[in-house]
């Protein structure tokens, strides 16, 4: 009798098993990491260390570095290097679709990196680029810089820590308990806290109405998760977030929010219908509270979407604010796109320490020198202009100051920068305002590549004037295909002045038209294009709060009653 019960438990576990082993298909359940193969980097310049090519070397250095991101499965050197040389195939250097498809299919990988090094004197340049197995595509390509091999060896968990952005964390939520969920990811696979999960559904296959072929239906999203604690082999989750009407339950798939991280606790704010992301500045340090968690690495953005106030820095809908005190700050958005929360804030640094300008501050994101890396201008309260460049480490060089006509831009008080090809002669320009409400022109006479800039000019010779603080951005505001200026002062106004000109030489009236808005002091504006003339505002004031205005009218009669606060400053 007792062995039938043995034999009857067993059988019990053996069927449980089988369930929760359908239940997490085979790659999650041992939380798959993507198998890459990195080829010794082909080297422009000839030199040894240690005994060992340059390329060989920086190769080594970026295995391992991938490899300590838990993200990444790397295949062997030398099991790479017998079957490179078996199918001789090339070690090193530039690899081809046919060798890129080669390699995958003797070692299973799904990604090859490659790249090259070229030295100039003590400088060494890293090109490296992350190629798709399946069709020899770049999915990403990236260059850092480094003095003497020192520096280039510190470079790689940053390129390292870039590569793994391509490749989110996918697992299975195993566990829900109240508002918290047990994540199968931990801390083998790179899983820290601030990290943010999507919970997904799977989507029903569709079958081809051709071939006849079973295709992966589309993943459901139902709900948002934040990681706040992490154990070796699985992390518990926050559930921030969910579907009306759905819960979120064990075996719901766990997607990683690409290039997402957050404070762990975090304060509502009013929801956003989903405005495209744009830019601007002009906050206060937010009110003291005690931190949950320590801030996340602030991470510094190769490429970005928005200029101004509200910016794509971490994830979506971030806010890029100046305050009073000269500080630049970067509130990530620990919500979603519809209904943005933002952490406590944190200042962006630059050479090592935090940016202070002379208050107030005015930033404004711009690839400045055309390298592919986002860097970061800074109007002053004194008229100034600062540059901080991307160096493409995870820093911002320090400061420099932008100059015109020989000399440091001055506006005379309180720059505020905005960019663009004002003349369309294909180069950078800039459009400026000031504390006595004018607006200033400086073109380019140099190139994109380095801006050099004219002597500055006044429109309308001064007379285009909105009282004081005036803050610019420029912007096709009524879909004619024309430059016109949007302009916010101190009164909290917001004017229009629509282009009467051409784009390579625009025209506009003294006065402009009065936006039907009133807003916080020192208003600053970002307008957020919908095409055809269509246009949503966000506008930040000098006490730090942000507003978004979705224009429910249209290009000729704006309407702007349901302003919402994305974030409210310190009054």
């Amino acid at each position: 009798m007792q062995a039938k019960r043995r034999i009857g438990a067993v059988a019990l576990i053996l069927l449980l098993g089988l369930f929760f082993f359908g239940l997490f298909p085979a790659e999650s359940r041992a939380a798959a990491k993507t198998r890459v193969a990195v080829i010794d980097f082909e080297q422009k310049a000839f030199q040894e260390f240690q005994g060992k090519q340059i390329g060989e070397i920086v190769a080594e250095w970026l295995i391992t570095s991938l490899a300590n991101t838990g993200r990444f499965e790397v295949v062997e050197r030398s099991q790479l290097q017998k079957v490179l040389k078996e199918q001789q195939l090339g070690i090193s250097g530039v690899i081809n679709q046919e060798t890129a498809a080669k390699v995958g299919e003797l070692l299973g990988v799904k990604v090859i990196v490659s790249g090259s090094v070229i030295q100039i004197g003590n400088t060494y340049d890293v090109n490296a680029r992350l190629i798709n197995v399946q069709d020899g595509s770049i999915i990403k390509a990236e260059r850092v810089r480094g003095v003497g091999l020192d520096g280039v060896e510190r470079l790689m968990d940053s390129l390292a820590d870039s590569f793994k952005k391509e490749f989110p964390l996918e697992g299975y939520v195993v566990m829900v308990s109240g508002k918290r969920a047990m994540i199968d990811l931990g801390r083998i696979n790179g899983v820290e806290p601030g990290m943010r999960f999507f919970a997904l559904r799977k989507g029903a296959p569709v079958r081809h109405p051709v071939t006849g072929k079973m295709l992966a239906g589309e993943d459901i999203r139902i709900g948002e998760m934040v990681v706040q604690t992490v154990e070796r082999e699985a992390s518990w989750a926050e559930i921030v977030l969910h579907e009306p009407g759905i819960s979120i339950a064990a075996g719901n798939l766990a997607k990683q929010a690409l290039g997402e991280r957050m404070a762990v606790t975090p304060a509502p704010v009013s929801p956003l219908p989903a405005p495209p992301p744009a830019v601007a500045p002009a906050p206060a340090p937010p009110s003291p509270a005690a931190p949950v968690a320590p801030p996340p690495r602030m991470q510094i953005p190769g490429r970005i979407m928005g200029n101004k106030i509200l910016v794509e820095w971490a994830g979506m809908h971030d806010l890029l604010l100046g305050d009073r005190d000269g500080y630049v700050w970067l509130f990530i958005n620990i919500g979603s796109k519809e209904s943005p929360r933002y952490d406590a804030g944190t200042k962006v640094r630059a050479g090592g320490k935090e940016i202070k300008v002379r208050g107030p501050s005015y930033p404004y994101l711009v690839d400045w020198n055309e390298d592919g890396k986002v860097d970061l201008l800074v109007g002053n309260g004194g008229g100034y202009l600062h540059l901080f460049l991307n160096q493409g480490d995870g820093n911002f060089a320090s400061g420099v100051m932008v100059k015109a006509g020989g000399k440091d831009v001055d506006t005379g008080s309180r720059a505020t920068p905005c960019v663009t090809d004002w003349n369309e002669d294909g180069k950078k320009d800039l459009v400026m305002g000031n504390g006595s409400g004018e607006i200033f022109l400086y073109l380019n006479e140099g190139t994109n590549q380095q801006p050099v800039f004219g002597k500055l000019i006044k429109l309308n010779n001064g007379k285009l004037d909105v009282g004081s603080d005036s803050a610019p951005d420029v912007v096709d505001w009524n879909g004619d295909g024309k430059k016109d200026l949007v302009i916010g002062n101190d009164n909290g106004e917001i004017f229009v002045f629509l282009n009467q000109g051409t784009n390579h030489e625009p025209q506009f009236n003294n006065e402009g038209d009065k936006l039907p808005l009133k807003l916080g002091p020192g208003a600053i504006p970002q307008v957020l294009s919908k095409g055809r003339g269509l246009n949503d505002l966000v506008v930040a004031d000098r006490y730090g709060e942000v507003t978004y205005c979705p224009n429910t009218g249209n290009p000729r009669t704006p309407i702007f009653s349901e302003k919402k606060i994305l974030k409210a400053g310190k009054r």
